[in-house]
């Protein structure tokens, strides 16, 4: 059963760096002519969840960065870097999205709100969670902001008009509700 478990592990994070390349070699900063291939057709709608996917994977990457050396299952520290290098990439992505669509650094800038405080209230929970539940407490974290970010695609894919825009939406909806379902298999000791 746990080679199992394994294999579907790999496989999602396969599904997850479905769009990711190498983290190490970009910064966030990246311009728009850097590996990204444009958006075409963009409507509000598209704005909108480009702006809010920019924030989503930033605290996704914090939330990976501020565990990474603190989990002990393999399987989540296989898992978590996966979430980290392709999350990574697709903030690169969709702020040179925004960039290409709007000079103005309001567009471009993180989303505040309620989703920034849950994220800030979470990785404050992780920073002061003991050693023996760093794992726990990162599945269910990791996992509730997967299925938010599931359920934001899944809600663009009603509203959105760019073709591009809309593929990156489905493809989230599906990985992040994989890794959702997967950090909850793993919380749960299912192996």
């Amino acid at each position: 059963m746990r080679r199992l478990l394994l294999v579907a592990l790999l496989a999602t994070a396969a599904l997850l760096a479905g769009c990711a390349g190498t983290a190490e070699r970009r910064d966030t900063r990246a311009e728009v002519g850097d590996e990204v291939p444009a958006a075409t057709s963009m409507n509000e709608a598209d704005i909108r969840f480009l702006q809010a996917m920019a924030a989503h994977t930033e605290q996704s990457v914090e939330i990976a960065r501020s565990v990474q050396d603190r989990i002990d299952d393999p399987e989540i520290k296989i898992l978590v870097g996966a979430v980290k290098a392709t999350e990574f990439d697709e903030h690169v992505m969709t702020r040179a999205w925004l960039q290409a669509v709007d000079s103005d650094p309001a567009a471009t800038a993180p989303v505040q709100g309620a989703g920034r405080a849950a994220a800030d209230e979470g990785l404050a929970r992780l920073r002061g969670t003991p050693e023996a539940a760093v794992d726990a407490v990162l599945c269910e974290l990791l996992g509730t902001h997967h299925r938010t970010a599931a359920e934001l695609a899944r809600s663009h894919t009603e509203a959105g008009a760019s073709p591009e825009v809309l593929a990156y939406a489905r493809r989230v909806e599906r990985s992040r509700t994989a890794g959702a379902e997967l950090l909850d298999r793993l919380s749960a000791g299912d192996t």
